[in-house]
């Protein structure tokens, strides 16, 4: 008896079957989609926390150009001894809003405005998780939208709109960013790898 059901199949025991199928392993995903090293599925499209889908970026560190909604690029620069590039230029047209990478408040607020120096400029600190602080600057800012000395804001929160770099070289319009390890007081000078400070404040602005 038991050979027999081996060898042979009814149409009601196969649809049984796949009922049974979608039952233990769900709709939309096939048997074969397990990855039995981990024991975690494999997803594709767009729902929340699914590898490749609209919302990933939920799960990704945070990069210079997520301050800026309409970034056209960004420039890394200002090499350490180590080559590791300590500032970042996200550059955008005048008027671009930049939003706050994370809570924080302003402890200097002023406007160099000058040949190289174009605009205003604010520096503070950053909150990290365990209540940390992160020193940081960001520069080249509207007089107009420049937070004053001593203004708490909030993570995606505006700070201020990208001046107008009126200096040579033309559609240089950016707005520059730096920081300093937790602890080590406010930039200049920097002395974290901008990518790492980034990375350092969770996911992107909303």
């Amino acid at each position: 008896m038991t050979k027999t059901l081996g060898r042979r199949i009814t149409p009601w025991v196969a649809a049984s079957l796949v009922a049974l199928m979608m039952v233990v392993v769900g709709p939309g995903v096939s048997a074969g989609s397990t990855d039995s090293a981990h024991g975690a599925t494999k997803h594709s499209g767009s729902g929340d926390g699914q590898r490749g889908g609209k919302n990933s970026h939920h799960h990704e560190k945070q990069k210079p150009r997520d301050t800026v909604p309409a970034a056209r690029f960004v420039i890394l620069h200002n090499s350490s001894p180590e080559g590791k590039k300590m500032a970042a230029d996200v550059f955008a047209k005048a008027g671009s809003i930049v939003l706050a990478p994370a809570d924080g408040r302003v402890v200097f607020s002023f406007c160099p405005d000058g040949a190289g120096n174009p605009g205003c400029q604010i520096s503070g600190y950053l909150k990290l998780s365990g209540g940390r602080e992160l020193g940081f600057v960001a520069a080249h800012l509207q007089h107009a939208t420049l937070p004053e000395k001593g203004t708490t804001f909030r993570k995606g929160q505006t700070i201020g709109k990208i001046a107008l770099w009126e200096q040579e070289p033309p559609n240089s319009t950016h707005v520059h960013w730096s920081f300093k390890s937790p602890g080590d007081g406010i930039p200049p000078k920097a002395n974290i790898p901008v990518l790492h400070a980034f990375g350092m404040l969770g996911p992107a602005p909303r």
